[in-house]
């Protein structure tokens, strides 16, 4: 039998290490065809499309993009547009993987969904590589997410927070792979790895920040081990730090700004000024903390909610209680994950408690993932971090009940079903009918004012075009569509001042549709 040199051992046993972090990568992937196929009742991976809101808007400017060639009118809200005329509220950095995705592999209604799960596997892939995750971290990192019911259940929607919860994986592994290799920033690999690599580093950190502002929260540690070896004075480097983070946010919220449009910290800052902006936040946060103080929790009727607030309550106390009994940066990188999302958040967010619920879950995925690779040889080696992780799955199990409930009513009651999909197939082909949007024309000709609840049977509108939200029910006449969705909106009135500037082209039991005359 041939035997291997030391060599040869070591690639095998590299490729089996790979190989293995490839079929755990799969987990966020495998996991929503499991859970799809168990509800049954028309529910399968291909119906679950956007639901409204948000998602709803970004799934028509990617579908836009990837099969119209562009956005041909405006997005937007009571007839603003962004500066560039084209997105919505948040901006193009998020749409750019969808985009990436929707090129390689098509766009179908289901397709964000499909894109959040991919963008999750190759995160948690790209996490497991960067850490260079042992069995034991890996273990703990598949016990994290198959308990972690809130990021396993926005991974079957198709909204932002697949993406957001897979740029956090990633942040994080860069993170531990930054302080790991100390050599990246101090000059012993060659200059033009360390070029390489910081750049890299740099245009992740942006581009994560542009999609989502606090992901700018990972800046302060990057910068810490930047600088931990420069023999600057410790003033000196805080000086630095602010400054550079300070850069970085602007740069952050100026590209935001200049993507989307005008309804937002850009617009409040015209609007008040900075100082009465500032305060304004302040007060927000003291609002927004309320949201996640044990007592109102208490009274919560959701239970999923209840149990995820409960879930973050214990892990904030269980992170902070580590890093007290030994402050070293082991014990502080989860907690300061955990404490300082739920601080950022609060600043940003406008305090109701499933939208804080689900974006502070990301710093709880983000230090939970730190507490699964770090350990503390002084805090008794792994016996800390798997403290954590018992106390995390015991709590976690007791929601996964009342989870499991809420999304099997959600994706069955909520229309994520055959039947549903196919009342949308239809009514975007008597949409696409009747319309004509072409580069060709004005912007304004390529836009529909859009009243009334936005919900998955706005992804009907025309391919290619933009939408005004008209949310304050005012008639602008610029655009030339307009198009009232009927449920639950006594829309006789705004029919009557509609009629005035436009002619009803169609109308069934979830639209009506007028064009400019």
């Amino acid at each position: 039998m041939m035997k291997l040199d030391k060599k040869g051992t070591f690639f095998l046993c590299k490729i089996k290490k790979i190989f293995i972090v490839f079929i755990i990568s799969l987990i966020p992937i495998i996991f929503p065809v499991l859970l799809t196929s168990i509800i049954g009742d028309g529910v399968s991976i291909r119906t679950l499309c956007a639901s409204g809101g948000d998602s709803a808007f970004w799934w028509m400017q990617i579908d836009a993009l990837v099969n119209y060639g562009g956005i041909h009118g405006y997005y937007g809200f009571n007839g603003s547009v962004a500066p560039f005329g084209g997105f919505y509220n948040w901006g193009a950095a998020p749409l750019f993987p969808y985009f990436v995705f929707g090129k390689l592999f098509g766009w179908k209604l289901y397709s964000m969904t499909l894109a959040n799960v991919a963008m999750l596997s190759v995160a948690m892939f790209a996490f497991l590589t960067l850490t260079n995750a042992t069995k034991a971290n890996i273990v703990k990192v598949v016990a994290f997410y198959m308990c972690s019911f809130y990021t396993v259940g926005y991974s079957m929607y198709a909204t932002s927070e697949g993406e957001r919860y897979a740029l956090g994986m990633i942040l994080v592994g860069i993170v531990l792979y930054v302080h790991k290799n100390e050599s990246i920033f101090s000059g012993t690999n060659g200059r033009k790895r360390i070029i390489w690599q910081e750049v890299g580093i740099f245009i992740a950190v942006i581009f994560s920040s542009t999609v989502f502002l606090p992901f700018l929260i990972v800046l302060p540690l990057l910068m810490y081990d930047y600088f931990k070896r420069c023999k600057w004075n410790i003033i000196i480097k805080v000086c630095f730090i602010i400054s550079i983070c300070a850069v970085c946010t602007l740069i952050a919220m100026t590209g935001l700004h200049f993507t989307s449009a005008p309804f937002g910290v850009a617009e409040a800052t015209d609007n008040m000024g900075l100082w009465i902006l500032i305060k304004s936040m302040i007060n927000g946060l003291v609002n927004n903390l309320e949201v996640v103080n044990l007592f109102n929790v208490i009274h919560y009727d959701s239970k999923p909610m209840f149990w995820f607030f409960i879930v973050y309550i214990v892990m904030v106390a269980v992170t902070v209680y580590n890093f007290l009994r030994v402050p070293k940066y082991s014990t502080f990188l989860p907690m300061y994950y955990i404490v300082g999302f739920l601080v950022g958040i609060c600043l940003l967010d406008t305090g109701e408690p499933n939208s804080v619920a689900r974006l502070i879950n990301t710093g709880l995925i983000m230090g939970l993932l730190s507490e699964c690779i770090l350990k503390d040889k002084e805090a008794n080696g792994d016996t800390r971090t798997l403290g954590t992780m018992i106390v995390f799955v015991i709590v976690s199990t007791l929601a996964i009940s009342g989870a499991w409930k809420m999304y099997k009513n959600a994706l069955v009651e909520g229309g994520h079903t055959y039947e549903i999909r196919e009342n949308l197939v239809a009514e975007r082909n008597k949409f696409d009918e009747l319309t004509d949007i072409s580069k060709s024309k004005d912007r304004y000709d390529n836009t529909v004012a859009y009243y009334g609840v936005i919900d998955r049977m706005c992804l009907s509108v025309p391919g290619g075009s933009g939408i005004n939200y008209m949310y304050n029910m005012q008639v602008d006449s610029r655009m030339k569509y307009a198009v009232i969705r009927t449920e639950n909106l006594d829309y006789s009135d705004l029919l009557a001042n509609l009629e005035a500037d436009y002619d009803i082209v169609f109308q069934d039991e979830y639209f009506v549709m007028m064009e400019r005359q």
